[in-house]
């Protein structure tokens, strides 16, 4: 455990480092970091709408909610 904690601090630290004081990647990250809600809130939604269970699929399908082919 010491050997890999050695071997992140003599390398991989400063490459973090690095990155999170780049203007470029600390904004990409930021942005990955707002839109992580409305994506997580999207697959809920599909997840919802196309959950494979044949007793849901008639239900979305009673009351009017099911996808038209």
């Amino acid at each position: 455990m010491k050997n890999l904690q050695k071997f992140l601090n003599k390398f991989i630290a400063p490459i973090a480092k690095w990155v999170s004081h780049n203007l470029f990647f600390s904004s990409l990250a930021e942005a990955f970091m707002r839109i992580t809600p409305i994506t997580l809130g999207g697959a809920l939604v599909l997840l919802i709408g196309n959950f494979p269970i044949p007793a849901w699929m008639q239900f979305l399908q009673k009351v009017g909610w099911a996808t038209h082919y």
